[in-house]
């Protein structure tokens, strides 16, 4: 189960391209791709800077200081789960 103690990496294999509001994650191995608009990639981008779930939702919290933390925790999490069931991150 997912928990903010998790921690993640993004395997070598990931690119990461931004277009406009959308950002396009790819596995050149797997071909596996998520899309993403403004908020998935300030998520993204948070956690290619801290692999640590609890460091990047401290960060979100920061950013997205209208929102409720209950949410950005869920929003994290889900998030991530979402991406590792692609296989586009690992938990480690």
């Amino acid at each position: 189960m997912l928990t903010l103690d998790t921690t993640i990496h993004i395997p070598e294999t990931v690119f990461v391209q931004t277009v406009d509001d959308e950002t396009i994650i790819l596995d050149s191995n797997t071909q596996e791709y998520f899309s993403l608009n403004v908020v998935g990639g300030i998520f993204w981008e948070v956690l290619q800077d801290y692999n640590q779930l609890t460091k990047a939702y401290e960060i979100l919290k920061e950013h997205f200081d209208d929102a409720g933390t209950f949410q950005i925790e869920q929003d994290l999490l889900d998030f991530v789960e979402a991406l590792e069931e692609k296989g586009l991150i690992k938990i480690v």
